[in-house]
């Protein structure tokens, strides 16, 4: 995403690093998705492929049954199952290399992040980084996913609506949302978190997440 404003920068220092993926690169998602094999949304006509927080819409290149310890005996996931680094390990390390794969990151704000503490305990994550920290390590931010931070649903993609919800929604990501069905802007993302918490309200607060992608 291109032109980050000082405003913009300023929001994504108070927003937390959740944590690290290896997920099938967009090239490859594109040639295999098609939009009627999940709820059916009118925008999900214009999204060349969805990539977003849930890895049964964005499936990782990794099992996400595996041991969640290294060869040392280390954690090296969190209670997202996300990875807590994509340095100095083998394992990982292979999965970057690939052209077929695609290093991800993702991000919350402050407050929500806070309270996953509450459901996955004080040391949950290891890493402390700010949104601001991949921004300055060229990541690339490639707009917002809308989740249900407890079970990582998409809002916009996990879930079935009524005509007249649809409608709704439609009208307020019409010029919002990107080929790839993300929210280009993070007001639009807190909108539509609004939105979904009337619409959904057994899963709501809902949230902005941020997608980051690795220039290989």
């Amino acid at each position: 995403m291109s032109g980050i404003t000082g405003k913009t920068r300023l929001a994504l220092s108070a927003r937390f690093v959740l944590g690290f993926d290896v997920r099938i690169a967009p090239s490859m998602l594109a040639r295999n998705y098609e939009a009627s094999s999940g709820p059916k949304h009118s925008y999900a006509e214009r999204i060349l492929c969805p990539l977003v927080l849930d890895p049964q819409v964005w499936p990782s290149i990794f099992d996400q049954d595996e041991a969640v310890q290294n060869v040392s005996g280390k954690a090296i996931r969190n209670g997202y199952n996300l990875l807590f680094d994509l340095k100095g390990d083998a394992f990982v390390r292979s999965g970057i290399e690939n052209e077929m794969s695609a290093a991800v990151a993702f991000d919350i704000d402050a407050t929500t992040y806070q309270s996953l503490r509450i459901t996955f305990g004080e040391g949950w994550n290891k890493l402390g980084g700010t949104s601001q920290d991949l921004l300055e390590a060229n990541w690339v931010l490639m707009g917002f996913d809308v989740i249900d931070p407890r079970t990582q649903l998409s809002g916009l993609f996990g879930f079935d609506f009524s005509p007249q919800e649809q409608a709704r929604i439609e009208n307020a990501t019409r010029t919002a949302i990107s080929v790839f069905g993300l929210l280009t802007q993070l007001e639009n993302a807190r909108a539509v978190s609004t939105l979904l918490d009337s619409l959904i309200p057994e899963h709501s607060p809902f949230c902005p997440c941020g997608v980051w992608l690795a220039v290989k």
